[in-house]
């Protein structure tokens, strides 16, 4: 599936510095296999609720892409040795967890958005 967001736009529009996305694709890490993975986990996480292609013909709802920049977000902090002030060993499984705890509230057809 291809990602809700193209590489270059993810760099424009993540909160972490350009530079760290660069360190991982020199690093020869695929970023933009990252993004197609998350992009992936979301539309499966939300199809059962919403009968919605939300990458064909047009556009993609603003939270699914903040969701898809955050899941992104953790794996360039990994892929790059950052951690973010006050964090705990486990925090990237602690913002995934979190990342996914919204998707299935927004899932949910009784509860969800």
């Amino acid at each position: 599936m291809p990602s809700y967001l193209a590489l270059a736009t993810y760099r424009s529009r993540t909160t972490l510095d350009g530079s760290m996305v660069d360190l991982c694709v020199t690093k020869g890490k695929d970023v933009a296999w990252w993004l197609e993975c998350a992009s992936a986990q979301i539309k499966t996480r939300l199809a059962k609720r919403y009968a919605v292609d939300f990458s064909d013909p047009g556009p993609v709802p603003d939270q699914i892409i903040f969701w898809l920049i955050r899941l992104v977000n953790i794996d360039v902090m990994e892929c790059t040795g950052a951690i973010p002030e006050g964090r705990v060993d486990n925090w990237a499984d602690e913002a995934r967890k979190q990342v996914y705890e919204e998707l299935k509230t927004a899932a949910d057809s009784e509860n969800g958005l």
